[in-house]
């Protein structure tokens, strides 16, 4: 593992990057139940989002999702995405569903990591080609 917060711009890369996967954490649930949230769901949301932010940051520390900061997007950078998303999904879903209380269904717990590849992977790739491109 390879430390990844030296550097202001990679701090607000992480933010960025942990913005995006509660977004797409809260577009799952959206999407799960036709764009109507409840006081009952979104307190569901509320109270699980920290765990998914928190899944979300260990994964990708441990799979050096920020770690190079190229001026280039490669395969393996959308790699590293995946398994971080993946492993954040499945880490999360062991966090909250032995909780009674909480109730996530699990095609949230399957929509999310997927909605998060899509939007890091794309803002990742965005980043690089725009810093390239036009700096």
């Amino acid at each position: 593992m390879v430390p990844m917060l030296t550097s202001d711009r990679r701090r607000l890369v992480l933010a960025i990057d942990l913005l995006m996967v509660l977004a797409a954490y809260a577009a799952a649930f959206l999407l799960r139940f036709d764009l109507d949230l409840d006081s009952g769901r979104l307190s569901s949301l509320v109270l699980t989002a920290p765990s998914a932010a928190l899944s979300y940051l260990l994964a990708s520390y441990y799979f050096g999702v920020n770690r190079g900061l190229r001026y280039y997007a490669s395969f393996g950078d959308v790699v590293d995405i995946l398994k971080a998303v993946a492993c954040a999904g499945a880490l999360h879903a062991l966090l909250i569903l032995p909780i009674p209380e909480v109730e996530v269904p699990v095609a949230i717990l399957f929509a999310w990591p997927v909605l998060a590849l899509c939007g890091v992977a794309g803002l990742h790739i965005f980043a690089r080609s725009a810093s390239h491109y036009f700096f």
